[in-house]
């Protein structure tokens, strides 16, 4: 009857539907019952007395040199930190080795991406010499453009000094004739 009474309890703090928020505590002695679990596991069994009779009888079996029941306990716990010990170095071994692993391929990554690097440097090094001799190019043609165009100048500036020169002296010469032929001019003007 009580039995009934505890799963109808516990039927009423569960809602459908709904999942039941468990508490730090429980989580945690969750936790620990699955950690002991799992250590019990792996623990090697308790020897049996059957097995230590024999095992006593070897030479090489830690407990053969043993006689009192708590030097054979410490002894026994000995053996099973000693036992833990091994499976934590063999963990450490394995994380180790994933370590090593992870750390050389993140080396390689690092080398790729500093290889990477370099190239695109020197691929914007070569673009800016480009840029630069092109740059170089460019200023020498606008230098050559303006000392031709500089040179045209002077060229036409010796040509409109010629003219003007020339047109002075087509000047001067028309009025020198005019100055000879008017005379001329208006005496033919006076027979008319």
């Amino acid at each position: 009857m009580r039995n009934i009474e505890k799963q109808l309890d516990k039927a009423s703090k569960l809602g459908f539907g709904r999942k039941r928020r468990t508490s730090k505590a429980d989580r945690q002695a969750r936790v620990a019952a699955a950690h002991a679990a799992r250590r019990k596991q792996r623990l090697p069994p308790s020897p049996s007395k059957a097995d230590n009779d024999e095992e006593r009888k070897q030479p090489s079996h830690p407990l053969s040199r043993v006689d009192s029941d708590e030097e054979k306990g410490n002894l026994e716990k000995l053996v099973a930190e000693t036992a833990e010990l091994e499976r934590t170095v063999d963990n450490l071994r394995k994380k180790s080795r994933y370590w090593k692993a992870k750390t050389m391929e993140l080396r390689e990554k690092k080398k790729r991406l500093e290889e990477e690097i370099n190239r695109n440097e020197e691929e914007v090094q070569k673009r800016k010499r480009e840029a630069e001799e092109e740059e170089r190019e460019m200023s020498k043609k606008i230098e050559d453009l303006e000392m031709e165009l500089e040179r045209e100048k002077k060229l036409h500036k010796i040509e409109i000094a010629e003219h003007e020169a020339t047109c002075v002296e087509l000047e001067e010469t028309y009025n020198s004739l005019r100055l000879q032929f008017d005379p001329i001019f208006e005496r033919l003007r006076s027979f008319l």
